[in-house]
């Protein structure tokens, strides 16, 4: 005869288990655990990119100056945007200073000093993709190979 559903003893069941069943039933759970983890540092990491990145956003169209809002950007350590900004705006600097010395400089050294401007961003924005993309491969692993390791330990 069967016995009756509330009469079945979970954590019997689950910690009760012998061998490779109870590794697996462990691997799974520290894999739950993990993953709450990670989704929950994400969830907090990108909420305060989005809050700090719409701060910059305001606070960009607000100023008349590059360099007001380049100190501002200090503040906005999450803001993908504002790390954008600072790795535009110091490269830019650089530019115009090397150009200060009486504007002699050729149309190639100027060309130059934007292509040095574009590589910049691009080396920030890759940067800043890289922050946010943080620990996704592992999500996207634990969701593959979990079935797998759930249907292991039914066998």
């Amino acid at each position: 005869m069967l016995p009756l559903l509330g009469a079945v003893d979970v954590y019997k069941l689950l910690f009760g288990s012998e061998g490779i069943i109870l590794v697996v039933v462990l691997i799974l759970i520290a894999l739950v655990v993990l993953s709450f983890f990670v989704i929950f540092y994400k969830l907090i990491h990108v909420s305060q990119a989005q809050a700090q990145s719409i701060n910059f956003l305001d606070r960009f169209w607000e100023s008349k100056r590059l360099d007001d809002i380049y100190r501002v950007t200090d503040k906005l350590k999450y803001s993908p945007l504002a790390a954008m900004f600072r790795a535009g705006y110091v490269e830019l600097s650089k530019v115009k200073k090397k150009d200060d010395g009486g504007g002699q400089g050729t149309m190639h050294d100027k060309m130059d000093g934007l292509e040095n401007i574009e590589r910049a961003l691009q080396r920030a924005r890759v940067s800043e993709m890289t922050k946010l993309e943080n620990l996704l491969p592992f999500l996207a692993t634990v969701a593959g190979a979990a079935p797998f390791i759930g249907l292991f330990g039914t066998v």
